[in-house]
């Protein structure tokens, strides 16, 4: 007989009762013990409960242990009891009506949480979800993204993310057979970078074929969508043991993208192929739309210049005092020599003078006709906001790294933790997504950090450590002032300004530099969240162990 026993209140519903576990229910005399989950069946147990317990699995019996005189070595015969219990037997059918779905959605999809731990639901239908563990992280460094140039622009995707594929099973000792799953990122999915990178990269890091990977796409947010998915997957009590992570060869996406379009033509961007998408909500150029939200946000140049230099002296402090040596993986070729075993994009030399000096980078490109009847950069955001006057404000040192690279995390159930003798880091504590205005389209992270500190009842006092992707200055700026957070506390070792930014991967990268951090420190939680293009941002909180 099953044991799956589920309480709600003072009632206990389980999926099939033995004699022997009603032996034991009979003696709580405040007990109701339903044996299934349909609460008609409680009318059928009242006609006949010898054919009510036949019936129990899968379908709905009942039987009422406020009388151990009720039952007879665990037979079902109290019908004289319910008789004189009718008005408890009706207030049972109406407490299990109340939570039907609750009880067909949680229990129906959580059979496997079901028979690891069981469910406890209370009245109100709440279910305590399992946890979800990060277990370690890994990055490869991050290489100049321009090819000929940076040390992977030569090599082929699936190798960069089979390196941290193969990092994550030798550090850990683990038996590829038994990951459920490999979520991975990657934007753009074409070329050498499509055909379900995940999957692929996992075969070619020698997994066990039972390992299977799907790969996503939610532009600059997907490395941390990913492992929210993959936790999300752990909390429902479905897998016990996922790989969360992604990858963007920047060197080869620009290269690939530009021969694409010289051979189709078009002008590329967000919903410029779909006239109506565009009419309804115009979608610009990142970095003319990061130029926009300062000059709406009043913020200068000079602000934004000071918080590039911040950043480029905060990654040379890092990697000089080994922040980053826990978790980044050198890379090797296939002879076994090795490609890359640091960052190469940090130019710590950045001085507030040399960024002053820099010509803005998006001005050209603000006003350029992109087509014939196409409006410019400049003119889709003002369809928007058309008294907004953009002035061109970001360039290379207060924009993010073209840069290529790879990241991973494996997390795990508390049962697998438990069978294996795994190690946990961190928890996961709540995750979030939000959409705003996709024409600002950097926007989202101020509602998705604050969304996600309500799902985990925080406060902005509670986080340690915020990891905020620096896409571009003015998205780290907005985010300081509008939470008014202490800047020391976000990004302490550098953003994307002086590191780099392999779309895809960055959110895993940044999970994996907020754990280190707080290992580092001693702190206790981490707030990890970035824009995304349309106008989004995914957002997760972790807790250290």
């Amino acid at each position: 007989m099953s044991r799956h026993i589920f309480q709600i209140g003072e009632i206990t519903l389980a999926r099939s009762v033995s004699a022997g576990r009603l032996s034991a229910l009979r003696k709580d005399k405040s007990a109701v013990t339903i044996a299934a989950f349909n609460p008609a069946a409680l009318i059928n147990f009242k006609e006949n409960p010898g054919m009510a317990k036949r019936r129990a699995t899968g379908n709905i019996a009942c039987a009422i242990t406020g009388d151990p005189a009720g039952f007879d070595d665990g037979r079902f015969s109290c019908g004289v009891w319910l008789a004189a219990h009718a008005r408890l037997i009706s207030e049972v059918r109406r407490r299990l009506q109340s939570i039907a779905s609750t009880i067909r959605q949680g229990l129906g999809a959580s059979r496997r949480a079901v028979h690891s731990n069981g469910i406890r639901f209370p009245l109100s239908g709440d279910l305590k979800m399992a946890e979800a563990y990060i277990i370690d992280a890994v990055r490869t460094p991050r290489s100049i993204g321009k090819l000929g140039k940076g040390a992977f622009s030569h090599m082929h995707p699936q190798h960069i993310a089979a390196t941290v594929l193969k990092a994550l099973k030798e550090r850990n000792n683990l038996n590829t057979a038994e990951v459920d799953d490999i979520i991975w990122s990657t934007s753009s999915q074409s070329g050498n970078q499509g055909g379900d990178l995940g999957r692929m990269a996992a075969l070619d890091a020698d997994y066990d074929i039972k390992a299977s990977g799907v790969t996503l796409d939610r532009f600059c947010g997907g490395g941390i969508t990913a492992t929210n998915l993959a936790a999300g997957q752990i909390m429902s009590g479905m897998e016990d043991l996922l790989i969360a992570g992604g990858t963007e060869m920047m060197s080869y996406v620009t290269d690939y993208g530009t021969k694409v379009r010289q051979a189709l033509g078009g002008v590329g961007g967000l919903g410029s192929s779909n006239p109506r998408l565009q009419a309804k909500h115009p979608q610009s150029n990142q970095g003319v739309c990061a130029d926009a939200i300062a000059a709406m946000e009043g913020i200068s140049r000079a602000d934004l210049e000071a918080l590039g230099v911040e950043s480029q002296r905060r990654a040379d402090m890092a990697i000089k005092a080994g922040h980053f040596k826990k978790s980044v993986v050198p890379v090797v070729d296939d002879e076994g020599n090795v490609v890359l075993d640091h960052d190469e994009y940090p130019r710590p030399e950045t001085t507030a003078e040399g960024l002053a000096a820099l010509k803005p980078a998006f001005a050209m490109l603000m006003d350029m006709p992109m087509g014939e009847g196409v409006p410019t950069f400049r003119e889709l955001i003002n369809q928007k906001y058309p008294d907004l006057q953009i002035e061109p404000v970001h360039h290379v040192g207060t924009s993010s790294g073209v840069v290529d690279g790879a990241a991973a995390i494996l997390l795990a159930s508390e049962a697998y933790v438990k069978k294996s003798g795994m190690k946990p880091r961190a928890r996961i504590v709540a995750m979030a997504n939000i959409g705003d205005c996709p024409t600002l389209m950097l926007n989202a992270p101020v509602p998705a950090a604050k969304k996600v500190l309500a799902k985990a009842g925080l406060t902005k006092d509670d986080i340690d450590v915020w990891e905020i992707n620096e896409a571009f200055a003015v998205v780290a700026e907005k985010f300081i002032r509008d939470l008014d957070l202490d800047r020391a506390k976000v990004n302490p070792n550098g953003g994307s300004m002086a590191l780099g930014h392999p779309i895809g991967a960055t959110g895993a990268i940044l999970i994996g530099t907020a754990l280190d951090e707080l290992e580092r420190t001693g702190g206790r939680y981490g707030l990890v969240t970035m824009c995304a293009a349309g106008g989004m941002a995914p957002a997760i909180i972790i807790e250290r162990i």
